[in-house]
C-alpha cells in the first residue's frame, strides 16, 4: 500500500466550508480493502457536493481502547483499525447528513468530520500559534499577604456578638 497524498495543487484554500473527516475502517479487511473504502468515503462526500481537497490512505493503527461494532447482529470488539482522513469543502448545511452517511458505512468503525482551517494543513512548523499563553508573574510582583495579629478571647467573643443577628 502506498502512503501518498493527494497534492492541493497550490489551490488557495479558503477559510470557511473546509472540514477533514477522521476514520477507522474494520481491521479484519487488507489493506487494499481499507484502501477502498477511503473511495467509498471520498464517493459519499462527492455525492452531498463536497469537493474533495485531501486524502490520507488509511493505516493499520492501534487503538487507545477498544471500540464496538454490532455486525450481523453480534457486538464486536477491536483493539486495531485502519485510520484514514480526508480534507474537503462542503457547504455547512449538508455536513450532518454526509457525515451519517459516512458512519453507517458497513466497514466503518468510526468517524468524526470537523471544520478546520487552511492553516491547519500547513506542516506544523509553518502555523502560527492560535493562542498565546500569559507568563506567570514573578512572585516579587504578588501582593504580600497582610498578617493579621492573633485576637484575644474576649476580642473574638465580641467581635461575634456583632455578627450575630438577635
Amino acid at each position: 500500500m502506498s502512503d501518498e497524498n493527494t497534492e492541493l495543487n497550490n489551490e488557495k484554500i479558503e477559510a470557511g466550508n473546509l472540514y477533514e473527516v477522521g476514520f477507522h475502517v474494520l481491521p479484519n479487511l487488507t489493506e487494499e480493502e481499507a484502501v477502498a473504502e477511503l473511495t467509498n468515503v471520498t464517493a459519499v462526500i462527492e455525492k452531498n457536493g463536497g469537493v474533495v481537497k485531501k486524502t490520507h490512505n488509511p493505516q493499520m493503527r492501534e487503538l487507545s481502547y477498544e471500540m464496538v461494532k454490532l455486525i450481523s447482529g453480534k457486538k464486536q470488539y477491536f483493539a486495531n483499525a485502519y485510520f484514514g482522513h480526508v480534507v474537503f469543502n462542503i457547504e455547512p448545511n449538508l455536513v450532518q447528513k454526509m457525515s451519517k452517511e459516512i458512519e453507517v458505512l458497513p466497514n466503518i468503525l468510526r468517524a468524526l468530520t470537523l471544520e478546520i482551517t487552511p492553516e491547519s494543513l500547513l506542516p506544523r512548523e509553518q502555523r502560527t500559534p492560535q493562542t498565546t499563553r500569559e507568563e506567570p508573574k514573578p512572585a516579587s510582583e504578588e501582593k504580600p499577604e497582610t498578617v493579621v495579629p492573633p485576637m484575644s478571647e474576649a476580642e473574638l467573643d465580641k467581635t461575634i456578638e456583632a455578627l450575630v443577628i438577635n
